[in-house]
């Protein structure tokens, strides 16, 4: 089930006004989605986009907090799309605290599932063992699908109270029922990536200052309209 939308933690500041309203009670203008959406939140929000990865590469420096930073900054990118006053530091602790037993035996587990299809790869790939290439380029596959399904996890722990089992069934799912969205998204993803390294030395700080809040924010938009469309109105939120 959808948690409660009320938000009451402190208001920092709202990202910028509505798209949907226009001034001097003129027609509304239609709502931006997608790539326009995204880009003009990091806009408004790019100096708070900074502080937020910035924050994010602390939290998970400790190996074993990753999932619960990601919890965080998932529930702190949610707010950013949805225009919501939000405070970055209560709200990332918060999630980071009160979600870290359903992140980390959820994120974990992906986790684990990513680095056994990335082991079996390098095995197939250096063992020489007979249609080792197949075998190689399915983990490949195997690996994507296993980040997909990721991408998915956490916004579901900050937005429902599901289970962990429910938590992974529905992130399967929600690779399934979304796969051009995801594909698409996870492109973006890997784009943003690229540029992060394709331009060394002299992008090398782009990945540690903001890099990661732009992946966050393409993954998490995508994550919570599946998770808008399949997940809250079937509970019927």
């Amino acid at each position: 089930m959808r948690k409660d939308e009320a938000h009451g933690s402190p208001s920092e500041h709202e990202p910028f006004p509505s798209s949907q309203s226009s001034e001097n009670g003129s027609r509304p203008r239609k709502e931006k989605r997608g790539v326009r959406l995204l880009a003009e939140l990091v806009r408004f929000n790019f100096g708070k986009l900074v502080l937020l990865n910035m924050i994010f590469v602390v939290a998970c420096l400790p190996l074993v907090t990753l999932p619960c930073a990601l919890a965080g900054m998932s529930r702190v990118l949610g707010l950013i799309i949805e225009r919501r006053p939000f405070f970055i530091f209560y709200d990332f602790r918060t999630a980071f605290v009160s979600e870290w037993k359903r992140a980390s035996a959820a994120g974990w587990s992906v986790i684990g599932l990513v680095a056994l299809a990335v082991a079996a790869y390098v095995m197939y790939l250096r063992g020489g063992v007979p249609g080792g290439s197949l075998l190689a380029g399915v983990c490949v596959i195997l690996v994507v699908f296993f980040v997909a399904v990721g991408s998915y996890v956490f916004p579901l722990v900050v937005r429902t109270d599901l289970g962990v089992k429910d938590v992974l069934k529905n992130s399967l799912l929600l690779v399934q029922l979304r796969l051009p969205y995801t594909v698409l998204s996870l492109l973006l993803s890997l784009a943003i990536l690229l540029v992060c390294f394709a331009f060394l030395p002299f992008t090398a700080l782009l990945l540690p200052l903001i890099g990661f809040s732009l992946i966050g924010l393409v993954q998490v938009y995508n994550a919570m309209e599946g998770i808008t469309q399949y997940v809250a109105r079937k509970e019927g939120e």
